[in-house]
């Protein structure tokens, strides 16, 4: 198999068509299409947090249950995709236009709030930016 079809086969029908990038936007590419880069970037994320959080208790107990929203959201509405057959409008979905989206907002701020680290929002932000 040639190498054009190997990447092809890796990633996704968005990305397939998109033109080669390098350095930085390569880089943010490979982190919104590859499923694997963005799991080991969240559990970076989390280790960090977790090593040099310094959370107040009322801080923890106000961002853990908005952390718990987002996943639950998340959970709830992924139950109503059906990718590529029709239009999600029932569930969560004909509530908010993007409820994954909703869910990654609630569950990054809940992280923000339970970290007490004044640049976990720094890097909350760019996380959603890219």
């Amino acid at each position: 198999m040639s190498r054009v079809t190997a990447e092809t086969n890796n990633m996704s029908n968005r990305t397939a068509e998109l033109p080669s990038l390098k350095g930085l936007s390569y880089l943010v590419r490979e982190l919104r299409y590859d499923e694997f880069s963005r799991q080991g970037l969240g559990i970076a994320l989390v280790s960090v947090y977790g090593w040099f959080g310094q959370p107040q208790p009322m801080q923890y107990w106000v961002g853990l249950p908005i952390a718990l929203l987002g996943v639950a959201v998340r959970i709830y509405a992924s139950g109503y995709i059906i990718k590529n057959k029709e239009l999600a409008s029932t569930g969560p979905y004909a509530i908010v236009r993007h409820p994954l989206y909703t869910g990654n907002i609630l569950l990054l701020i809940g992280m923000c709030l339970t970290s007490g680290l004044w640049w976990s929002w720094l890097v909350g932000v760019l996380f959603l930016w890219a």
